[in-house]
């Protein structure tokens, strides 16, 4: 008898832990929700789903490195509506974001680095050091998360 009453607060008590321990790492907050968005945006090809992370008051920018250094290529700045265009003609953006080369493609760079492998800080998503630079850095407008700027490198 004894150790009936012993086993139900115990039983309770484990699964109170249970629930708070998962409860904890099942919740992602919104801006690993959209870091994960975006991340399949450009894995899928979704060009529509990117925009959605656009502001459409404030550019972004798009900063590029050269493999294997820190050394910035150039830095670009876009609009919404630039970017739309640009998405939509297929132009040097998308081959950047989507589409690539055959020794470089951003959108594999993506698939083989999942979100956990990712550094963040604050607002910004930055993969390990050893893995190159590439960066994405959000800022809060309007009450939504919209992309302020992306880096990568690429040779």
């Amino acid at each position: 008898m004894p150790l009936r009453s012993f086993l139900r607060p115990f039983a309770l008590l484990c699964t109170l832990a249970l629930l708070l321990g998962l409860a904890g790492k099942v919740r992602a907050d919104d801006l690993d929700d959209s870091m994960l968005q975006y991340m399949r945006s450009i894995r899928s090809g979704d060009t529509t789903l990117f925009l959605s992370f656009l502001s459409r008051e404030n550019n972004w920018r798009f900063v590029s490195y050269r493999a294997g250094t820190s050394n910035i290529v150039s830095t670009t700045s876009f609009g919404y509506q630039q970017t739309a265009e640009m998405l939509a003609q297929r132009g040097g953006l998308y081959s950047a974001l989507f589409d690539g080369t055959p020794s470089y493609r951003y959108r594999d760079r993506l698939a083989a680095h999942p979100l956990p492998v990712w550094n963040r800080t604050d607002n910004a998503y930055r993969l390990p050091d050893s893995e190159g630079i590439s960066f994405v850095r959000w800022k809060k407008e309007d009450g939504r998360w919209v992309i302020d700027s992306i880096g990568d490198d690429s040779p």
